[in-house]
C-alpha cells in the first residue's frame, strides 16, 4: 500500500472510484510490469535519449537493432505507466477539490479544511513533477523511434537470403498440400463415422419416445394421486378447523374465569393498598408537626436573625406543596413506586430537623455529607460500569478492526508474492525473446506479437489485482457502523430501482385503463340501447302495418256483404230494360256519401295518427270504383238498348279505364299481401293519374249529356264527379304525407348510422390505446427486469465483501443489544406502568426534583446564617480565628447529580435505541463526556479573614461538607472519570 493512497481521501461508494481501465497497445501493456511493483515509491529521474549509443557503433547491425527495439519498448512503458500514474493523481486531486469546497462550506471543521488543503497541494506538485517526467521520457521514445527507422534499412537482409527464403516456402507448400489430401480422407471417415451415430441416434429417439409415452402415464397417474391427496387434505383442513373452533371455544371461557379470578385479587390488593395510603397520611401530618415544631426552636433560638423570615415563607410552599403531593389521587402502581422516593425524602427532611433544631455541630454536617458522598459514590460506580461496558464494546470493534486488517494484509502479501511471479515470468520470457531473436531474426516480429498478447492478458490479471486492492483499501477507509450502513443503502437504491414507484405507476395505469373500460362500457350500452329502440320501432311499424291489413280484410268483407244484398236490386233494374231512373241514382248517391263520410273518417284518423295511408284505404277505393264501374256498365247497356248516341265509344272507354285501374289495385294489394308491407310512392302516383283521367272523361260524358239534356241523371253524375275529385285530392294529401314520412325516417336511420359508425371508431381508437399502454407496460416491465438482472449481477459480484459487512454489522448489533437489553427492559417496563395505569410519574419526578432542590437551597441559606452566627458570636465572645469556607456549590453538583434523569430524554433514548441502537449509544457518550459544573467562586461575606488568629473552639469540622480539606480532595479526585483509550486515525473526518 503506498503512502500516497493512505493519505488522500476516497468516496464512500466503493463503485465510484473503480474508472474504467485505459485501452492500451501491447507496448503500453507491458507497462505495468516493467515499472517495479505496486509500492515502491517512484523517482523521476532524466535518463538519457540513448544509452547505449556508443556500444551499438561497436556492435553489429542486427546487435544494434535490437538494443534500439528493447530501449524503444523501456520508454514506451515508463510513458504509459507515467500517463496512468497522472490519470488517477488527477481524479485523486478532483475528488480532494470536492471534498474541499464542502469542507469550506462547513466552517465547524477547520482541521479538515486543512488537512484537504494541504493534500491538494501535495497531489498538485506531485502531478507537476510527473508532468514533467512525462515529456521528456516522450522526447526521449521519439528520438528512438526515429533511430530505429534509420536502422531498419541496415538491419534487413541481403539476395541469397531471399532464394534460401523462397525455397523454404516452396517446400512449406508442398507439407501443406500433403496435409490437405490427408484432411480430405480423415474427412470421408468421419462421415462414415457420422452415419453410424445417425442410426445409434435413430435408436435413442425411438427410446425416447418409448419412455416419454411412459412418464405420461406416470404422470396421469400422479395427477390422480395429487387430486386424492387434495381432497383428503380439504376433509382434514375442515376437521382441523373445527377442532380450533372448538378449543378456541373453551379457551375463551377458561381465560374469563381466570380474568374473573384476577381481578377480584385486584380488588382485594387495592383495598389493602387504600388501607396503607391511609397510614402513609397520617405520617406526613406528624411528620409536617415536627417540621412545624422545630421551625418554632429555629426561631426561638436565633430571634435576633431577620433573614429567618424568609424561611417561614419558604415553609408555607413547601405545606401547600406536600398537601398539593398529598390532594393528588394516587393509584396502585403510583404508591408501589413512590414509597421508596418518601422513605429517602423522610430521612432527608429529618436530618434537615435535626440541622435546624440542634446547634450547629460538626457531626450532623458530617452525617448529611456522608450520606450525600455515598449516594454520589454508587452513581459514580455506576457509571463506572456503564463505561467498563461501553469500553468492552469498543474492544471487540477495535478487535474487528484489527482482524479485519490481518486479513487485508494477507492479502496483500500473497498479491506481492503473485505479482513478483509474473515479473520473473516477464524475465525469463524477455530472455527467451532475445535468444529467439538471435536464433532466427526473420521470425522476431511475429514472436514479439505474441509476447504482446500475452503480456495484455497478464496485464489484465494485473489490473483486476489492482482494482480488487483499491476497492479493499477504501473498504477499510471506510469501516464505520452507522454511515457505512447509510452509504449500503443509498447503493441498493441506486442499483435496484425502487418497487414503490413500479407499484405506483401500475397502479396509476390500471386506474387509466378501469376509467378508459368504463367509458368504453358506457359507450356500448348506449349503442345496444339505440338499437333496441330502433327495434322496438321497426316492431311498432309493423304492428300497425298489421292492423291496417286486418282494417282492409274487414272492409273486404263489408263490401262483399252490401254486393251480396244489392244483387236483387240490380237484377230487377236490368230486367226492367229501362234508363236508370232518378231514385236509383239517389241510392247511389247514398251509398257514395256514406263511402266518403267513411273515407273522411279514416282520413281524419290517419291525419290524428301521422302515419301511412293503409290498404283499408286503398280497398276502399277499390270498393268504389268497382260499385261505380258496374252501374255505368249497367246505364252503359240501357242506353244501347234505348238509343245509340254518339257518347257510347266514350263509355266504353272509360269502362276499359276503370277496369285497368281495378286490376292496378288488385295487383298491388297482392303484392301487399305477399310482402307485408306499405304501398310505395309510385303505385300512388299511378293510381292518381288513372283517377284524374277518369274524372277528365267523366266531364266529357256529363257535358255531353247536358248538351242532350234527355237523361235525368246529370246531377247524379255531376255528384260522382264531385266524390271523385275529393277522392282524388285525398290520395294526393296521404302520398304528400307518405313522401314526407319517408324521407323523415331515411334521414333518421342515416344519422343513427352515422353514429353508429362514430361510435366504432371511438371503441376502435381506445382499443388502439389500450394496446399501445399495455405495450409500454410490458416494456417497462422488461426494463425494469433487465436493470434488476443487471443490479443483482453486480450484487453477485460483490456478494461475498457484502456479506462479511453484513456479519460484522451483525455481530456488532448483537453485542449492543445484548449489553443495553438490560436498561431497555427497565426503560420498557417504566413506559408499560406509566401506560396502564396512567400516571404522569414525569411531572412528579420534577416536582420531587423541585423539592430536592429547594431542600438544597435552604440548607445553603442555613450554613450562611449559621456562618454569619459564628461570625458575631466569635466578635462578641472569643478571639478571631482564621475560618475556611463551606463549600455549598458542591451540594449544587450533588443536586446535578442526584436529580434523575428527564423522562422526556430518557423517552427518547429509548426510541432511539429501538431505532438504531450505534445512535443511542453516541448520545450517551456525548452526556457523558459533559464536564461537571465546577464550583464558582465564594462570595466576599464568605472568604476566610487571613488576620483572624485561631479561637479555642475550632470550626474546622464545619468547614467542608466532607469533613476535612483532605477528604474533599480525595473525593473529587474519585468523582473524576477515566479518559476513554482514543485510537488515532490518520484519516479525515467524513462529511457525509
Amino acid at each position: 500500500m503506498s503512502p500516497e493512497r493512505t493519505a488522500t481521501p476516497n468516496p464512500r461508494d466503493p463503485r465510484l472510484n473503480r474508472s474504467l481501465p485505459p485501452r492500451r497497445t501491447s507496448l503500453d501493456a507491458a507497462s505495468r510490469i516493467v515499472a517495479g511493483p505496486l509500492s515502491a515509491p517512484r523517482q523521476y529521474l532524466q535518463q538519457p535519449a540513448n544509452p547505449n549509443l556508443s556500444d551499438a557503433l561497436a556492435d553489429g547491425p542486427s546487435d544494434q537493432f535490437l538494443r534500439g527495439l528493447s530501449d524503444l519498448v523501456q520508454a514506451a512503458v515508463k510513458t504509459a505507466s507515467l500517463s496512468s500514474e497522472k490519470e488517477t493523481l488527477e481524479k485523486k486531486k478532483s475528488t480532494t477539490g470536492g471534498l474541499l469546497k464542502k469542507a469550506k462550506t462547513q466552517s465547524g471543521f477547520p482541521a479538515t479544511t486543512a488537512f484537504f488543503q494541504q493534500t491538494w497541494n501535495d497531489e498538485g506538485g506531485h502531478l507537476a513533477r510527473v508532468d514533467g517526467a512525462l515529456r521528456e521520457h516522450r522526447s526521449s521514445y521519439i528520438e528512438l523511434e526515429r533511430a530505429l527507422k534509420a536502422n531498419w534499412t541496415s538491419s534487413l537482409p541481403s539476395g541469397p537470403n531471399l532464394d534460401e527464403k523462397i525455397n523454404q516456402l516452396k517446400e512449406e507448400i508442398e507439407e501443406t498440400k500433403r496435409d490437405a489430401k490427408r484432411s480430405k480422407d480423415e474427412a470421408f471417415s468421419l462421415k462414415e463415422r457420422n452415419r453410424s451415430l445417425e442410426d445409434t441416434f435413430k435408436r435413442l429417439q425411438a427410446r425416447m419416445t418409448m419412455l416419454e409415452k411412459s412418464l405420461e402415464n406416470h404422470a396421469t397417474s400422479l395427477t390422480k394421486q395429487t387430486k386424492d391427496n387434495s381432497s383428503r387434505l380439504e376433509q382434514v383442513s375442515s376437521e382441523f378447523e373445527k377442532r380450533i373452533e372448538s378449543a378456541s371455544a373453551k379457551v375463551e371461557e377458561s381465560m374469563s374465569k381466570k380474568l374473573k379470578v384476577e381481578v377480584d385479587g385486584w380488588q382485594k390488593q387495592g383495598t389493602v393498598l387504600g388501607a396503607e395510603v391511609k397510614s402513609i397520611r397520617t405520617s406526613q401530618e406528624t411528620f409536617l408537626n415536627t417540621i412545624n415544631e422545630g421551625y418554632q426552636t429555629l426561631t426561638g433560638s436565633y430571634p435576633k436573625v431577620s433573614d429567618i423570615k424568609l424561611l417561614d415563607g419558604k415553609l408555607c410552599d413547601f405545606d401547600t406543596r406536600v398537601r398539593s403531593l398529598e390532594s393528588t389521587h394516587l393509584k396502585v402502581s403510583d404508591i408501589e413506586l413512590l414509597a421508596g422516593r418518601l422513605c429517602d425524602f423522610d430521612t432527608r427532611v429529618r436530618s434537615l430537623e435535626s440541622t435546624r433544631t440542634a446547634p450547629p455541630e460538626s457531626e450532623n454536617l458530617s452525617n448529611l455529607d456522608k450520606a450525600s458522598a455515598s449516594h454520589l459514590k454508587s452513581r459514580v460506580q455506576i457509571l463506572e460500569d456503564i463505561l467498563k461496558e461501553l469500553q468492552g464494546l469498543l474492544e471487540m470493534k477495535d478487535d474487528l478492526h484489527f482482524s479485519e486488517i490481518e486479513t487485508l494484509k494477507e492479502k496483500l502479501v500473497q498479491n506481492s508474492k503473485e505479482l513478483e511471479s509474473v515479473n520473473d515470468n516477464y524475465n525469463k520470457l524477455s530472455d527467451e525473446v532475445k535468444s529467439l531473436h538471435e536464433a532466427n531474426p526473420s521470425t522476431a516480429l511475429q514472436q514479439v506479437a505474441n509476447l504482446s498478447r500475452s503480456l495484455q492478458n497478464t496485464h489484465q490479471l494485473v489490473e483486476s489485482i489492482k482494482v480488487g486492492l483499491h476497492s479493499l483499501e477504501t473498504r477499510y477507509n471506510t469501516l464505520t457502523t452507522e454511515p457505512l450502513a447509510r452509504n449500503m443503502v443509498a447503493a441498493m437504491h441506486e442499483m435496484f430501482p425502487s418497487a414503490g414507484q413500479l407499484i405506483e405507476q401500475t397502479s396509476g395505469l390500471r386506474t387509466h385503463v378501469e376509467k378508459e373500460i368504463a367509458a368504453l362500457k358506457k359507450c356500448l350500452d348506449n349503442v345496444f340501447q339505440n338499437q333496441n329502440t330502433a327495434f322496438r320501432q321497426m316492431q311498432q311499424v309493423q304492428q300497425e302495418a298489421s292492423s291496417h291489413l286486418d282494417e282492409l280484410n274487414r272492409l273486404k268483407n263489408d263490401h262483399a256483404s252490401l254486393s251480396q244484398s244489392l244483387a236483387p236490386l240490380w237484377e230487377q233494374f236490368n230486367a226492367q230494360d229501362q234508363s236508370p231512373t232518378q231514385d236509383d241514382l239517389q241510392k247511389l248517391q247514398a251509398d257514395l256519401d256514406t263511402l266518403s263520410t267513411k273515407l273522411e273518417e279514416s282520413m281524419s284518423k290517419h291525419d290524428a295518427q301521422d302515419q301511412f295511408p293503409t290498404r283499408g284505404d286503398l280497398q276502399k277505393l277499390q270498393v268504389d270504383l268497382d260499385i261505380l264501374s258496374t252501374k255505368l256498365e249497367e246505364s252503359i247497356s240501357k242506353h244501347d238498348a234505348q238509343e245509340q248516341s254518339p257518347t257510347q265509344d266514350d263509355l266504353q272507354k272509360l269502362q276499359a279505364d276503370l277496369d285497368t285501374l281495378s286490376t292496378k289495385l288488385e295487383e298491388s294489394i297482392s303484392k301487399h299481401d305477399a310482402q307485408e308491407q306499405l304501398p310505395t310512392q309510385g303505385d300512388l302516383q299511378k293510381l292518381q293519374v288513372d283517377l284524374d283521367t277518369l274524372s277528365t272523361k267523366l266531364e266529357e260524358s256529363i257535358s255531353k249529356h247536358n248538351a242532350r239534356e234527355q237523361l235525368p241523371t246529370q246531377d247524379d253524375l255531376q255528384k260522382l264527379q264531385a266524390e271523385l275529385n275529393s277522392l282524388s285530392t285525398k290520395l294526393a294529401e296521404n302520398i304528400s304525407k307518405h313522401d314526407a314520412e319517408v324521407r323523415s325516417r331515411e334521414r333518421s336511420d342515416e344519422r343513427f348510422m352515422e353514429s353508429l359508425c362514430k361510435e366504432r371508431t371511438e371503441v376502435d381508437s381506445r382499443v388502439s390505446q389500450l394496446t399501445s399502454i399495455l405495450k409500454k407496460l410490458g416494456n417497462d416491465v422488461e426494463e425494469v427486469r433487465s436493470v434488476n438482472a443487471s443490479g443483482l449481477a453486480k450484487v453477485e459480484l460483490h456478494a461475498t465483501d457484502i456479506e462479511s459487512l453484513r456479519d460484522g454489522i451483525r455481530e456488532l448489533e448483537k453485542t449492543t443489544l445484548d449489553q443495553h437489553q438490560a436498561f431497555l427492559d427497565q426503560l420498557s417496563e417504566i413506559s408499560k406502568e406509566h401506560s396502564t395505569y396512567g400516571t404522569d410519574i414525569g411531572t412528579l419526578l420534577g416536582r420531587i426534583s423541585e423539592l430536592e432542590q429547594s431542600e438544597k437551597l435552604r440548607h445553603k441559606e442555613l450554613h450562611e446564617q449559621l456562618d454569619e452566627l459564628k461570625k458575631a458570636v466569635e466578635a462578641k465572645e472569643f478571639h478571631p480565628r482564621a475560618m475556611s469556607p463551606i463549600v455549598i456549590e458542591d451540594e449544587s453538583l450533588l443536586s446535578t447529580n442526584d436529580s434523575p434523569t428527564d423522562p422526556e430524554e430518557a423517552a427518547r433514548i429509548l426510541g432511539v435505541a429501538q431505532i438504531n441502537p450505534t445512535l443511542a449509544l453516541r448520545e450517551k457518550k456525548k452526556k457523558k463526556k459533559k464536564k461537571r459544573p465546577r464550583p464558582s467562586g465564594l462570595s466576599e461575606d464568605d472568604k476566610p479573614h487571613i488576620a483572624r488568629p485561631e479561637s479555642p473552639i475550632s470550626f474546622s469540622s464545619v468547614a467542608s461538607p466532607f469533613g476535612t480539606e483532605e477528604t474533599s480532595t480525595e473525593n473529587t479526585r474519585r468523582l473524576k472519570k477515566k479518559k476513554r483509550r482514543k485510537i488515532v486515525s490518520t484519516e479525515p473526518i467524513p462529511l457525509d
